[in-house]
């Protein structure tokens, strides 16, 4: 069995469970994240922020409230994400589907710009569509890499505001 279908089966059940017990829903899609808005992604093993220059360069770095440069519409499409940098309005996406280089480049609505998302104790893992999960390391770098579920480099926080 597919890990992403089973991990959306059990992310779906978990929703319903959510919905019976407190009768009320939560301002998220269906795969378990917001349905919009704009985000920093925070890693939560480094504590550096996914940032992107105007080139299609894609890296981390301290986080800053004011870079727009770390900030990503996150639209939802089709149940999938496309995450769309504030200031260079470019697309996060690898550079082929199966590639683990990471860039950004005019968006566009095909498999190559939508991403899977899971959440496990509200940390966000983005798988692309190749199947590699958005990663990162202490230097700055942010890469594509196998989906490991307990790889903390591959955890990231959804922040509107960066804790100092």
């Amino acid at each position: 069995m597919n890990i992403r279908k089973a991990l959306g089966g059990v992310a779906a059940t978990a929703g319903a469970a959510a919905l019976l017990l407190t009768g009320t829903t939560a301002t998220a899609h269906a795969a378990g994240g917001p349905g919009g808005g704009v985000w920093r992604l925070q890693n939560a093993q480094t504590g550096r922020c996914l940032d992107a220059n105007g080139t299609g360069g894609v890296y981390t770095s301290s986080c800053s409230t004011t870079a727009a440069s770390q900030r990503w519409e996150y639209h939802v499409v089709n149940g999938k994400i496309q995450l769309k940098n504030t200031s260079s309005a470019r697309c996060l996406k690898p550079t082929t589907p199966f590639s683990l280089v990471l860039e950004t480049r005019p968006c566009d609505i095909d498999a190559n710009d939508l991403w899977d998302e899971v959440f496990v104790s509200g940390k966000l893992r983005l798988i692309s569509p190749g199947g590699n999960a958005l990663d990162s390391d202490a230097k700055g770098k942010a890469y594509l890499n196998q989906y490991g579920p307990d790889n903390p480099y591959q955890q990231w926080y959804l922040t509107t505001s960066i804790p100092g």
